[in-house]
Protein backbone atom coordinates (compact mmCIF):
# COMPACT_ATOMS: atom_id res chain seq x y z
CA UNK A 1 0.00 0.00 0.00
CA UNK A 2 2.64 2.41 0.92
CA UNK A 3 4.39 1.79 -2.65
CA UNK A 4 0.56 2.29 -3.90
CA UNK A 5 -0.14 5.87 -2.31
CA UNK A 6 3.76 7.13 -3.49
CA UNK A 7 3.33 6.33 -7.19
CA UNK A 8 -0.42 7.15 -7.49
CA UNK A 9 -1.49 3.96 -9.48
CA UNK A 10 0.52 1.15 -11.23
CA UNK A 11 0.75 -2.23 -12.37
CA UNK A 12 2.50 -5.51 -10.29
CA UNK A 13 5.52 -4.57 -12.02
CA UNK A 14 5.53 -1.24 -11.17
CA UNK A 15 4.82 -2.05 -7.74
CA UNK A 16 7.84 -4.83 -7.74
CA UNK A 17 10.00 -2.24 -9.52
CA UNK A 18 9.77 -0.36 -6.27
CA UNK A 19 10.17 -2.94 -3.59
CA UNK A 20 14.45 -3.42 -2.56
CA UNK A 21 13.85 -7.11 -1.85
CA UNK A 22 10.49 -7.99 -3.76
CA UNK A 23 8.52 -11.40 -3.85
CA UNK A 24 7.92 -13.17 -6.71
CA UNK A 25 5.18 -11.80 -9.12
CA UNK A 26 2.75 -13.85 -8.04
CA UNK A 27 2.92 -13.36 -4.22
CA UNK A 28 2.35 -10.09 -5.26
CA UNK A 29 -0.46 -9.83 -7.47
CA UNK A 30 -2.12 -12.26 -4.88
CA UNK A 31 -1.90 -9.61 -2.43
CA UNK A 32 -3.20 -6.86 -4.87
CA UNK A 33 -6.10 -9.48 -5.60
CA UNK A 34 -6.91 -9.67 -1.85
CA UNK A 35 -6.95 -6.11 -1.24
CA UNK A 36 -9.50 -5.72 -4.51
CA UNK A 37 -11.99 -7.71 -2.78
CA UNK A 38 -11.29 -6.48 0.52
CA UNK A 39 -11.87 -2.78 -1.07
CA UNK A 40 -8.62 -0.93 -0.27
CA UNK A 41 -7.59 -0.90 -3.88
CA UNK A 42 -9.46 -0.40 -7.12
CA UNK A 43 -8.17 -1.50 -11.02
CA UNK A 44 -8.95 -0.81 -14.27
CA UNK A 45 -7.63 -3.33 -16.87
CA UNK A 46 -5.22 -1.60 -19.68
CA UNK A 47 -4.60 -4.21 -22.60
CA UNK A 48 -3.39 -7.37 -21.12
CA UNK A 49 -2.19 -5.72 -17.34
CA UNK A 50 -4.14 -4.57 -14.40
CA UNK A 51 -3.49 -1.14 -13.19
CA UNK A 52 -4.38 -0.85 -9.29
CA UNK A 53 -4.77 2.36 -7.39
CA UNK A 54 -5.37 3.00 -3.73
CA UNK A 55 -9.41 3.78 -3.07
CA UNK A 56 -8.93 5.99 0.00
CA UNK A 57 -6.11 8.15 1.06
CA UNK A 58 -3.61 7.11 2.95
CA UNK A 59 -5.25 9.22 6.64
CA UNK A 60 -8.35 6.53 6.12
CA UNK A 61 -6.22 3.46 5.84
CA UNK A 62 -4.33 3.83 7.98
CA UNK A 63 -6.91 4.61 10.75
CA UNK A 64 -8.42 1.44 9.41
CA UNK A 65 -5.59 -0.36 9.80
CA UNK A 66 -4.89 0.69 13.45
CA UNK A 67 -8.40 -0.14 14.89
CA UNK A 68 -7.94 -3.58 13.17
CA UNK A 69 -4.37 -3.82 15.00
CA UNK A 70 -6.22 -2.38 18.07
CA UNK A 71 -8.50 -4.83 18.23
CA UNK A 72 -6.41 -8.13 17.25
CA UNK A 73 -3.85 -7.17 19.86
CA UNK A 74 -4.60 -4.78 22.20
CA UNK A 75 -8.00 -5.80 22.82
CA UNK A 76 -8.92 -2.10 21.87
CA UNK A 77 -7.11 -0.70 24.57
CA UNK A 78 -4.96 2.22 23.20
CA UNK A 79 -3.27 2.53 26.55
CA UNK A 80 -1.90 -1.19 25.88
CA UNK A 81 -0.94 -0.27 22.06
CA UNK A 82 0.82 2.58 23.24
CA UNK A 83 2.50 1.34 25.73
CA UNK A 84 3.83 -1.71 24.17
CA UNK A 85 4.89 0.87 21.35
CA UNK A 86 6.94 2.73 23.81
CA UNK A 87 8.26 -0.13 24.97
CA UNK A 88 9.87 -1.59 21.79
CA UNK A 89 12.87 1.43 22.72
CA UNK A 90 12.81 1.75 18.70
CA UNK A 91 10.36 5.25 19.27
CA UNK A 92 12.59 8.46 18.59
CA UNK A 93 10.95 11.33 19.87
CA UNK A 94 11.66 14.13 19.77
CA UNK A 95 10.85 16.97 22.27
CA UNK A 96 8.50 18.33 19.21
CA UNK A 97 6.70 15.03 19.30
CA UNK A 98 6.40 15.08 23.50
CA UNK A 99 4.75 17.67 23.80
CA UNK A 100 2.45 17.06 20.86
CA UNK A 101 1.88 13.84 23.01
CA UNK A 102 1.59 15.83 26.29
CA UNK A 103 -0.95 18.39 24.65
CA UNK A 104 -3.38 15.17 22.91
CA UNK A 105 -3.40 13.37 26.35
CA UNK A 106 -4.00 16.67 28.14
CA UNK A 107 -6.75 17.81 26.24
CA UNK A 108 -8.15 14.01 25.85
CA UNK A 109 -8.04 14.38 29.82
CA UNK A 110 -10.34 17.74 29.79
CA UNK A 111 -12.77 16.20 27.28
CA UNK A 112 -13.03 13.35 29.85
CA UNK A 113 -13.22 15.47 32.74
CA UNK A 114 -16.62 17.00 30.98
CA UNK A 115 -18.69 13.59 30.86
Amino acid sequence: MEILYRIGRGTVYDIIEQMTEPPSYSSVRTVMGTLVRKEIVSYERCGMNYVYAPMGNRKTASRSALKTILSTFFSNSANQAVLALLDTGETDLSNKDLSRIRKILQDSKSDTSKK
